[in-house]
């Protein structure tokens, strides 16, 4: 009977570890044998000798000799990168993924980077603060078979308080899984490159092509805010397929390029343009109010 007893207790707490485990572990990164994420011994911390690759687990990442390279599609609770990056590589002839579940799930300090390169794919699924004071930069590595994609499950908000960018070398997509996945674009913070915006925005920030050829493309959901739209990159368009609405505060700074209006594009704030063009569709409307 004693040894039977011996064999349930042992079985119970091996079960028990096992679900602490699955409950969410905090890895963080040292890099210390390669820069492949699924290296267990790149990670220090969590209950067995493995990576976070779990919904629960939390990463977190600081600057080592080798940056950690998401080499195979993974899912995890949290990314808090404190310093240093992470690379989301091309994924070839598919996307390669990180998704990331919880609310305020992101977080990139100061000088922290977010890569992604051709046909890779960041997914934030639990919405929240995005607190973004480092960058999201999508660059000119890897092969393109599909665009770069920022996708949101939920409404996402990058705070006033952050100074980090979204930039784009390449052009990048930024969608949402319906109307109610909005991003919301704090104030202090770009949009800035070539872009498809497929997400419904609200910019209380500013969106910017100052690239030549550069092109931000709004399309599928309407966007909002008291935030700036500036065209100064030569060749350089603004299009706009959905309605687009500024308030108090909200304006449109030209020095060459074109915007396109193909709904309406109606903002509240003033109108700096000292070159380029305005084309408006003979079905749209553009207006630049000064609304009370």
């Amino acid at each position: 009977m004693k040894a039977i007893l011996t064999v349930i207790l042992a079985c119970c707490v091996a079960f028990a570890s096992a679900s602490v485990a699955l409950a969410g572990e905090t890895y963080t990164w040292d890099g210390s044998s390669s820069t492949a994420w699924t290296t267990a011994a790149n990670w220090s911390g969590g209950t067995f000798a493995t990576y976070p690759d779990d919904a629960g687990d939390k990463a977190i990442i600081t600057n080592q000799t080798n940056d950690p390279v998401v080499n195979a599609n993974i899912e995890v609770g949290i990314v808090d990168i404190q310093s240093g990056q992470v690379t989301i590589p091309d994924g070839g002839s598919s996307f390669r993924t990180l998704t990331i579940d919880n609310t305020n799930g992101l977080s990139v300090a100061a000088g922290a980077f977010v890569y992604l390169e051709y046909d890779a794919k960041l997914i934030l699924e639990g919405g929240g603060d995005l607190v973004l004071n480092g960058n999201i930069e999508f660059v000119n590595v890897g092969s393109r078979t599909a665009d770069p994609v920022l996708h949101l499950l939920e409404a996402t908000a990058i705070p006033d308080s952050g100074s980090g960018d979204i930039n784009a070398a390449i052009k990048a997509v930024i969608t949402a899984d319906d109307a109610d996945s909005v991003l919301v674009l704090g104030a202090g913070h770009d949009v800035n490159g070539t872009f498809d915006i497929e997400a419904p925005l609200v910019n209380n920030g500013r969106l910017l092509v100052d690239g030549t050829d550069e092109k931000i493309h709004l399309k599928t959901y309407a966007k909002t805010g008291n935030g700036d739209y500036e065209i100064t990159g030569s060749g350089a368009i603004i299009e706009v397929d959905v309605p687009v609405s500024g308030g108090a505060g909200s304006g449109l700074t030209m020095s060459t390029g074109t915007l396109d209006v193909d709904y309406y594009f109606i903002l509240c704030g003033e109108l700096d343009m000292t070159g380029g063009v305005i084309n408006v569709d003979a079905n749209a409307m553009f207006e630049m109010s000064g609304c009370p």
